[in-house]
């Protein structure tokens, strides 16, 4: 799998990397389907979190597909907030409140993106052509 991995301050490289284990019955494996960098991984990046060592897989803002789990977990355990398509200002919102809102991760789920395509779909039959 790919991965941003931080070399040092000021260098980081788009990497293959081994696709990770469950290795803890608390652990989640989570395909990652869109994923970003943060304020955070800037300052990683620019060398201002000096405990943060060169091999350092960044980036932790993201959605994705549950793939699986450990043990003492379930999938819904990690499900937070859902959103429709139409709803992403929404869900950007939530995720950049977090803390506030208790989000853990902000996902749109296939069924919220099958709903809002067939939503979407029956708005166009309804349109004059």
């Amino acid at each position: 799998m790919k991965a941003l991995v931080y070399g040092g301050p000021g260098k980081i490289d788009l990497k293959e990397v081994p696709v990770p284990l469950i290795t803890r019955p608390t652990d989640a494996l989570v395909k990652m389907t869109k994923t970003t960098i943060c304020g955070t991984d800037l300052g990683i990046i620019k060398g201002k979190v000096p405990d943060v060592k060169p091999g350092t897989t960044l980036g932790h803002e993201g959605v994705g597909v549950i793939e699986e789990v450990g043990a003492k977990l379930h999938p819904q355990q990690l499900i937070t907030h859902h959103f429709a398509l139409d709803d992403i200002l929404e869900a950007y919102n939530v995720f950049g409140n977090a803390q506030e809102q208790k989000a853990i991760k902000v996902i749109i789920t296939p069924e919220t993106v099958k709903a809002q395509l067939t939503a979407s779909a029956e708005k166009r039959k309804k349109q004059p052509a």
